[in-house]
């Protein structure tokens, strides 16, 4: 059976501009639309989230950023209201702040 090396094979045929363009093309496809909670969702995760901060519990967090759902693992450590951020220690060296109009979903771990 013959090999074939998909689009590999046009490339050097193809404009460097071409390229680009379909990269930023492929690109675009990935990208996905923020999820609309309704206001019961959202009275649930900040439930979740005060629960999980007064507990320590570690939980996972779905979050909307940059077009892209992302998912992170760790301890809530600081809840501000007035900047409306949640803290998030990943691990013993990393730390994530996410808003809390970009959180999707909350789950206990």
């Amino acid at each position: 059976m013959q090999q074939d090396r998909g689009s590999i094979k046009w490339t050097s045929l193809m404009l460097p501009e071409h390229v680009d363009l379909l990269r930023n093309l492929w690109q675009e496809d990935k990208k996905t639309s923020k999820p609309i909670l309704d206001p019961q969702e959202i009275e649930i995760i900040n439930d979740q989230l005060i629960y999980a901060y007064k507990q320590q519990h570690s939980v996972a967090l779905t979050v909307y950023k940059d077009h892209a759902v992302n998912d992170y693992i760790g301890t809530i450590i600081k809840l501000d209201k007035n900047t409306n951020h949640v803290s998030l220690q990943l691990n013993k060296y990393e730390e994530v702040t996410v808003n809390f109009k970009n959180i999707i979903s909350i789950s206990p771990k």
